[in-house]
């Protein structure tokens, strides 16, 4: 006569659970890896704009968009007829601007950072779908200016630009000491 083999349970508490999971938005992936806010002042500290994009950006899977844009979309964005000159531009406006914060942070900075912000609740989900195409092209420009607004910090080459030098000179002390810009 063989045994016939025994079925196990085991009974789980679900109380506690949630009966839908908290649904993952660009504001709370930057809270979970940075503990910081979703917020304008992260526009003080071009490294911490840049890190924020690579982590939504990369999380999502988004960069592929650079290469891909979604279907009827294309990149760069429409209206740029020199985006790259105008993302170089803007970098480096963000340099002086941080140094000396007098008026309004560069145009395409603050265009694009307004509509990151107003967004700041879309899911990721739908980041990496990309059907908010808009917040793709804005956290894709974002990374770019960050990008540049950050060329140079890690080296003490002299830039030929005096703007900025200040925040340069910050840049590579807290690079020094603490092993990291942001």
């Amino acid at each position: 006569m063989s045994a016939e083999p025994r079925m196990s349970t085991i009974e789980v508490d679900a109380s506690h659970l949630s009966p839908r999971a908290e649904r993952v938005t660009l504001a709370s992936v930057w809270q979970g890896v940075s503990g910081a806010g979703f917020r304008d002042d992260l526009l003080e500290w071009p490294p911490d704009v840049f890190a924020l994009t690579n982590v939504l950006l990369g999380r999502a899977e988004a960069f592929r968009f650079a290469l891909s844009p979604p279907a009827g979309e294309r990149w760069p964005p429409f209206g740029a007829a020199d985006w790259s000159s105008a993302v170089v531009d803007a970098g480096r406006d963000w340099g002086a601007w941080v140094e000396d914060p007098q008026g309004s942070a560069p145009a395409a900075l603050a265009e694009a950072w307004s509509v990151a912000m107003k967004r700041a609740d879309l899911s990721l989900e739908a980041l990496a779908d990309g059907r908010d195409w808009r917040v793709c092209e804005a956290l894709l420009t974002l990374h770019a200016i960050a990008d540049e607004a950050c060329a140079g910090l890690g080296s003490a080459s002299a830039s030929r630009d005096p703007r900025g030098a200040t925040y340069r000179g910050r840049a590579r002390e807290l690079l020094a000491r603490t092993g990291s810009l942001a």
